[in-house]
């Protein structure tokens, strides 16, 4: 994990803060860079799941495709 933040941070998309209530902790917390990114991705993961509904419903699965992954990835947790 420690690896994906400093890779984040070197790329300026988040950034280590102190801990106010524990001295010894980091946040880590995002840029504005990494606002902007959080924001673009999210379109894009919101644009491909409509493009697979659509896909999805074309062969008479009417099921919204968020909860149907959800449901299957939940039944394997168990």
């Amino acid at each position: 994990m420690s690896e994906v933040v400093a890779s984040l941070e070197q790329r300026g998309y988040v950034e280590r803060r102190p801990d106010p209530a524990d001295g010894r902790a980091r946040l880590v917390c995002l840029t504005a860079s990494g606002r902007k990114l959080r924001r673009v991705g999210t379109t894009k993961i919101r644009e491909l799941e409509q493009l697979w509904q659509a896909r999805w419903r074309e062969f008479g699965i009417n099921a919204d495709l968020r909860t149907a992954f959800s449901s299957a990835l939940d039944s394997t947790r168990r």
